[in-house]
């Protein structure tokens, strides 16, 4: 029964079933037709591997369940004095065997309800009632304890069995204590640690308006507000300077801006563009200090190693993307999580938890908490340490396990976006669907919880282990989120958009011992100041010539600083931009997967060389000042200005080019100046060109 559960599902990978989360061969449409064929050839051992555990898995557990079962009737009917014929047996056996398949599906539908969205929800009538009513009304927790309860009961006449051998006894009472011992956290050697350490976190398209401690009006960050209540500061205009993970992790490891360190999407074609480029960790390691990195799915091995951000001693990170996804798309099936949804099953089966998150968050938050804890236990030993850490909850679609996905959602609200958004939704206008944006905004706000309680854990585990006094905490955002509007009903990010949200991010820093001003600071703070923040912080010498500034006499309230400007780009168009806008063709025509010399996948996405330039120059582009946001948008025939007065104008409704043609002449240069530090562009005739003459004619989106 189990194995035939999982085979049906299994069958349907590549077909409907996968559809619904993107997880389809095409990998979510980024890799076309030829990086398909490599997939194929080069993780073919990998599917195999993996369906053979997962069959492995489902025919052991029926195999030991059937036999629990058949032990539980025969000695239920011993106890009435009769006999179990066979075929009775059989029909009780696989009815106990569908009670737990049935509980197992109802633990996981409540818990991960987007698991089976296309399943229930989206399926309208009585299946969508029936998932209402159960994730609405019953806790997973409710329904796990129902599983193993079924579990215990029909394994109590084997138990007993068993339990009345001595031999039996003292094996299990040998593994006990074998299994505590090795299950142990080890705990910190009393005074090994001296500090100062520091903790960088960065939150996963994290928007700092829908931080309570930002403002918000909704609760969703109480841990990060008493932290900076009790020890730190929030910089409420903190800004990121791309609004692509890949490259701002990168900008915040070296401040220094993605043209100048050359990681400029994630289908990053090389290493640091200069071996002079300096890393947070790497300066911190000259020091003595033991470096190590922890991330959840989407800090993966692809930036996270030591050609892109080298100077960890540990790289404890993420497989390349599309081997998660393979083993994601295979492993989501009930019975397997709910079984294996635990402290046990997460070590046993590392690598299916290991690649948890985005499509498949199962267990993932609680595995990652593990490994996090066991490493600050180890580094709590070191002298110093600087420990880098990410977490994923709020990356789009917003799919927040339990309780988090109804904690801000209406509970009377039906339809598509119930436990997640929609992806690419095709209508813009938000006419008409108020309720929708609504319900997505709601969902988002869950997944900020999400974050911020992944955030107390680590403050949380820092004071178990005594490492609060010695420990700076930083918080801060890869990008930010375009949300639903007033004005618009898009959501996610594109390269196109260059919405402000997409790249205003939470930056908090709790540093006890430091005596701060307010706890609030609304002067505007860069991505590119953190990393000289962070030495002046630990008492490291800051290098020259950084594109950053500490922001420490802020936080201190012993200094100003003069009036900085924001630049920013954007990075990847995930979908094709409409004309007048300057693009190129869709992620599938342009995005390759290679193989090395020996036919092993490299781990790694590749942009076509031919469509490099192309890509430079179609990024979008603004600079914001003290009052003043102007946005640099390329077309096919030049380029667009766009001035808005942001204080007057938060929102973004009045261009004011064309009234203040001088602020934007002024604001145009600077932008320009700023960017013809890109070694592909220069600046010709008040706009940005390709430094080499018929760049744009290849990987146009007509060709």
């Amino acid at each position: 029964m189990f194995v035939g559960f999982y085979t049906l599902i299994a069958a349907q990978q590549f077909t409907r079933y996968a559809q619904p989360a993107g997880m389809d061969l095409t990998i979510a449409g980024v890799a076309g037709p030829e990086a398909v064929r490599i997939l194929v050839d080069a993780l073919w051992p990998v599917i195999v591997t993996v369906n053979a555990t997962l069959l492995g898995f489902h025919a052991g557990v029926g195999f030991v369940f059937g036999l629990l079962a058949g032990g539980f009737w025969d000695a239920v009917f011993r106890l009435r004095g009769r006999v179990l014929d066979g075929r009775a047996r059989s029909l009780l056996v696989a009815g106990s065997l569908l009670i737990v398949a049935v509980l197992a599906f109802g633990v996981i539908a409540v818990r991960y309800p987007f698991q089976y969205d296309h399943l229930l929800n989206a399926q309208d009538g009585v299946l969508r009632r029936l998932h209402d009513g159960l994730t609405a009304h019953v806790s997973p927790t409710a329904l796990t304890v129902a599983l193993w309860g079924t579990i215990t009961m029909l394994a109590l006449p084997t138990l007993f069995r068993t339990m009345s051998r001595r031999w039996a006894i003292a094996s299990l009472l040998v593994l006990g204590v074998l299994g505590l011992g090795a299950w142990r956290v080890p705990s910190a050697a009393p005074g090994s640690n001296d500090g100062p350490n520091v903790v960088l976190v960065f939150l996963e398209s994290a928007r700092s308006d829908f931080f309570s401690i930002n403002g918000h009006a909704r609760a969703t960050s109480p841990n990060v507000d008493r932290l900076v209540a009790a020890n730190g500061v929030t910089f409420t205009r903190a800004w990121s300077h791309v609004n692509g993970t890949v490259e701002s992790v990168v900008t915040v490891m070296t401040s220094a801006y993605p043209h100048q360190h050359g990681i400029r999407s994630m289908f990053h074609n090389d290493a640091l563009a200069s071996t002079r480029t300096r890393t947070l960790p790497a300066l911190l390691r000259q020091r003595g200090y033991a470096t190590r990195v922890v991330t959840d799915w989407d800090g993966d091995v692809t930036y996270f190693n030591e050609q892109v951000l080298p100077g960890f001693d540990e790289y404890d990170v993420a497989e390349f993307g599309v081997v998660n996804y393979v083993k994601q798309i295979y492993a989501q099936y009930f019975i397997f999580y709910a079984l294996t949804d635990n402290e046990v099953g997460h070590r046993l089966f590392a690598t299916f938890y290991r690649a948890g998150g985005g499509f498949t968050p199962a267990g993932s938050d609680a595995y990652y908490r593990t490994r996090i804890a066991s490493h600050l236990a180890e580094l709590a030993t070191t002298r110093r340490f600087f420990l880098t850490l990410f977490f994923s909850n709020a990356h789009m679609n917003y799919r927040c396990a339990y309780p988090y996905y109804r904690r801000f959602t209406d509970p009377a609200y039906e339809g598509p976006n119930k436990y997640a958004a929609l992806s690419n939704p095709l209508v813009t206008s938000p006419t008409g669907l108020e309720r929708e944006a609504r319900q997505i905004r709601g969902l988002y706000e869950g997944c900020v919880a999400a974050l911020d309680d992944n955030v107390g854990f680590v403050a949380d585990t820092l004071r178990t282990l005594s490492l609060d006094r010695q420990t700076i905490l930083v918080v801060t955002g890869d990008h930010g989120e375009k949300l639903p509007d007033e004005r618009a009903f898009r959501y996610g990010r594109n390269a196109a958009w260059l919405e402000p949200a997409e790249f205003h991010v939470p930056l908090a820093v709790i540093a006890p011992g430091l005596g701060v001003g307010h706890r609030h600071i609304e002067v505007p703070a860069r991505h590119v100041d953190i990393l000289p923040t962070i030495l002046e912080l630990v008492g490291v010498p800051v290098p020259a010539g950084l594109n950053g500034e500490s922001l420490v006499p802020l936080m201190t309230g012993r200094g100003s600083r003069q009036p900085v400007d924001v630049f920013a780009e954007t990075g990847f168009h995930w979908t094709p931009v409409a004309p007048p806008y300057l693009g190129y063709p869709p992620m599938t025509r342009v995005v390759q997967l290679r193989l090395a010399s020996g036919g092993a996948l490299i781990p790694r996405y590749f942009l076509r060389p031919e469509c490099l330039p192309r890509i430079t120059l179609a990024k979008h582009r603004f600079v914001r000042t003290e009052r003043y946001h102007l946005n640099y948008r390329p077309t096919t025939t030049g380029a667009t200005l766009e001035l808005y007065d942001w204080m007057a104008d938060p929102v973004g409704t009045q261009n004011l080019v064309t009234r203040r043609p001088d602020v934007a002449a002024d604001l145009r240069n600077r932008l320009l100046q700023w960017a013809s530090g890109d070694p592909d562009l220069l600046v010709r005739d008040g706009r940005l060109v390709p430094r080499h003459a018929g760049a744009l004619q290849e990987c146009s989106p007509e060709r």
